[in-house]
């Protein structure tokens, strides 16, 4: 077990919060957190993609008495991808502690729901724009979804792959450095993505012209 940091939270009186990085035994119960409340809304998690990032040490999950109430999938430095939190746990400020252990350069964030989101699941989505920008965060982009997985096929029990219909929903922020003055507004995420299921979603979006040279990863 590798406990990054260990907090007390008035909110949660007597709990032990640590923030740690996953270990295998963890991954349980973080595929329960993403195919409960990520399926449908913000994507699905392929089984295998946890387990990798797992073995990577590209997994941080946040543990209520030991109990994994939220994670975060991202590259410590790098770029961060995934973050959820229990309903129940949220407006606890346990994101913003699984942001700080990944400390990523850039996150991609799902700021629009994808086309065919059910009315229930869309009365789920929250844009998290506004929590990455009390982080410290700016927009610098748009790109496509790597891929939007919609849930299991019913037949195959496989993730479905979703492309064709997609826009550029996916913002890219970075964190400004000391100094550093944020960018321009970018433009809007522009058209609707034509490729089919079989082919790539196309060309990445074009980032803002101070940041051109970051990579996306």
């Amino acid at each position: 077990m590798t406990v990054l940091k260990a907090f007390e939270n008035p909110q949660l009186p007597g709990k032990k919060i640590t923030v740690e990085r996953a270990e295998y035994r963890d991954f349980p119960e973080i595929k329960w957190l993403f195919d409960t409340y990520s399926i449908g809304v913000y994507g699905f998690v392929p089984d295998t993609r946890i387990k990798k990032h797992i073995r990577e040490g590209a997994v941080h999950v946040v543990k209520v008495d030991g109990d994994v109430v939220a994670a975060a999938i991202g590259f410590p430095g790098k770029t961060l991808w995934n973050i959820l939190t229990v309903p129940e746990y949220r407006h606890l400020h346990l994101g913003t502690l699984l942001v700080q252990a990944v400390n990523p350069d850039l996150i991609r964030v799902k700021c629009r729901p994808h086309e065919g989101m059910s009315a229930q699941d869309l009365s789920k989505f929250s844009d998290p724009t506004p929590f990455y920008q009390r982080l410290g965060f700016v927009e610098v982009g748009w790109d496509f979804p790597k891929g939007y997985f919609s849930g299991k096929d019913p037949v195959t029990g496989k993730g479905r792959l979703v492309y064709k219909g997609e826009v550029r929903n996916i913002k890219i922020m970075r964190r400004l450095k000391p100094g550093e003055k944020a960018p321009e507004i970018c433009p809007g995420p522009g058209p609707k993505v034509s490729a089919s299921a079989e082919e790539s979603p196309g060309p990445r979006a074009r980032l803002h012209r101070e940041f051109s040279r970051v990579r996306v990863s």
